[in-house]
């Protein structure tokens, strides 16, 4: 089971900060799941929030704001925003990267930022996948480019809307939250060969439980407390 860091390592550092993302490494993650909201000029920046207040000393919209002032802001722990193009480089190969797309207006140049990180890698990115809640945005994705991986977050949906949106985007898997999670969702999932991720998992007897159904990945903010030291 693969254990993937929450906005980095949202339960140490500030989330979705690059130094949050150097905290994951170091916990030695097997990916790192990141939120991108689109700037004023179409710039795909790292924040969940479709707001600035929470975690910023911003305020207003991320959509309101430039790339060139939002950079100038600072998390409560002195960080910046990065932007998606800073994760891409600051991650390299090294973990698979999980792009949650917040919002759809950061679809295009996400996926452009992804073509060319590709290129510059020699057609060998490592493992990126999009994900979203929005799945109006994952099918704006394949269909700017056929050749990505996309995994679809869902809440509420009955099991058979989740299979016809996984099959009609060719999705590679389905993430929803712990509270929904079941055994039998899991086998339902794998029986169509969709890999199942779990969000946010934060305790070792969760995370045990999850590993014991067959779960393919889980969400952390605290990777190490939820990592498998049998």
């Amino acid at each position: 089971m693969k254990i993937i860091g929450h906005r980095g390592a949202a339960g140490y550092v500030a989330e979705n900060t690059l130094a949050s993302l150097a905290r994951a490494l170091e916990l030695d993650v097997d990916g790192i799941e990141v939120d991108v909201q689109a700037s004023r000029d179409g710039e795909p920046v790292v924040i969940h929030d479709a707001s600035l207040e929470r975690t910023t000393n911003g305020t207003g919209l991320v959509s309101q704001h430039s790339w060139a002032q939002l950079r100038l802001l600072r998390t409560g722990d002195g960080q910046s925003i990065p932007s998606l193009r800073e994760v891409l480089q600051f991650v390299q190969r090294r973990v698979l990267l999980n792009i949650e797309i917040k919002a759809r207006a950061a679809v295009p140049q996400a996926v452009a930022l992804v073509r060319e990180f590709r290129q510059q890698q020699g057609g060998n990115p490592g493992e990126i996948i999009f994900s979203s809640f929005d799945h109006g945005s994952t099918d704006f994705v394949r269909r700017l480019d056929p050749s990505v991986s996309l995994a679809l977050l869902v809440q509420g949906l009955p099991p058979d809307e989740i299979w016809n949106v996984a099959a009609r985007q060719l999705a590679v898997g389905v993430n929803l939250d712990l509270a929904s999670v079941t055994r039998e969702f899991v086998q339902l999932a794998h029986a169509r060969q969709l890999q199942v991720g779990v969000y946010t998992v934060n305790r070792k007897g969760d995370a045990d439980r999850l590993r014991a159904w067959q779960v393919d990945a889980i969400f952390s903010d605290l990777p190490d407390v939820v990592a498998d030291s049998r």
